[in-house]
């Protein structure tokens, strides 16, 4: 049995001397590794459908139980993303993304609500470096719901009042009031929080239209790298300035 499906490479892996592993995800079938043979060879027509960040339209056997890997039968690249490739900085915030598509422990019916997500970041905001941070940051914060880890943002964690929210605390794990705050974890200037609340609650593409400055920028992605490394198994690598 073989199906079509759409899918965006998050990375691969040499098999044997001459094949890839691929681990993509798709809207249709979620996380999936794929054998892509002789994609490993230079002059291979499969070689470029293996390329971490590119998506891809294939068709694919259906794995065995005993396998679980997909077996490329045909494919074609759809869009090789080159506005983000051709930048190491960029490059380094796409892996991220994957990072958490890959280890993140996220229900199996969220997957396509990922794919799209991540597929928005790619097309709209890859041509601006600051909107494509931006977009990083928007994903990550989208997968804190999916992983089921979400702060508290609609009051206080502690008491749940809505009113003199002061701060979102990494180490609370969200809101925190005037009365509750006890000067732990992050300190967010409370005029942020309606921008880092914004994060959780509004669609990705109406979120690529705001503008920020980047000082509101680099705050909400301390305060998310801060919040992953609090109450996930991720862990980022320090990206490279060049």
């Amino acid at each position: 049995m073989s199906v079509q499906l759409e899918a965006i490479v998050l990375k691969s892996f040499d098999y044997k001397d001459h094949h890839k592993i691929v681990k993509m995800i798709s809207p249709s079938h979620g996380l999936i590794s794929v054998l892509m043979p002789y994609a490993n060879k230079k002059k291979s027509r499969y070689r470029t459908l293996a390329e971490p960040l590119t998506c891809v339209t294939i068709q694919v056997k259906v794995p065995t139980e005993q396998s679980g890997l997909y077996y490329l039968m045909h494919g074609d690249m759809t869009d090789a993303f080159y506005e983000v490739k051709c930048e190491v900085e960029k490059v380094m915030m796409f892996y991220e993304m994957a990072e958490v598509t890959i280890r993140a422990d996220i229900e199996k019916y969220h997957l396509p609500f990922v794919y799209r997500t991540l597929k928005s970041v790619l097309e709209i905001a890859a041509s601006d470096e600051i909107k494509f941070r931006w977009g990083v940051v928007i994903f990550k914060a989208k997968m804190l719901s999916a992983m089921g880890i979400l702060p508290a943002v609609d009051g206080c964690v502690s008491c749940g009042k809505t009113t003199k929210i002061v701060t979102a605390s990494v180490n609370e794990g969200g809101l925190i009031c005037e009365a509750c705050y006890a000067g732990s974890g992050i300190w967010m200037a409370s005029e942020l929080i309606p921008l880092w609340r914004a994060c959780f609650k509004l669609p990705v593409d109406r979120l690529l239209t705001l503008d920020l400055a980047i000082s509101e920028l680099e705050t909400l992605e301390n305060w998310v790298l801060a919040y992953y490394e609090s109450y996930s198994n991720i862990k980022f690598a320090k990206r490279l300035k060049i």
